[in-house]
């Protein structure tokens, strides 16, 4: 239920980056707010990453987990490198949110597919 619940938010958040942006900081650069609206879609794959990681690690699958995560530093340090020079800041979200989402995805489908190994959970 919790789930559902950070669509509405990332979209409300996406939306409203500025003004969240100009309510909290009064000495702030003019892009914080695109920033902010384009990083909150990261946060969206933090919270789901969170869930199915958390399967992983009762399932004692750490191994696979941290090399999961290795790979998205290395995918977030290479996209840094990449983007930072062409677009600065914003190069920087970007790599963030697809690095974010590429870990989230293969986390994901690591959950699913131990579930369906270990307890047959998907079966018709």
């Amino acid at each position: 239920m919790m789930a559902l619940l950070i669509f509405p938010i990332t979209i409300a958040v996406a939306l409203n980056a500025q003004l969240i942006i100009d309510i909290l900081y009064t000495n702030h650069p003019d892009e914080s707010g695109s920033l902010l609206s384009i990083l909150i879609f990261s946060f969206t794959a933090y919270c789901f990453m969170h869930i199915f990681s958390s399967l992983l690690t009762a399932a004692g699958r750490l191994r696979h987990l941290n090399l999961v995560f290795a790979c998205g530093i290395i995918l977030n340090l290479a996209g840094n490198l990449w983007l930072i020079p062409l677009y600065g800041p914003r190069g920087a979200a970007i790599t963030t949110t697809i690095s974010e989402w590429l870990v989230t995805l293969v986390i994901m489908l690591l959950a699913l597919l131990f579930l369906h190994r270990r307890h047959r959970v998907f079966n018709s």
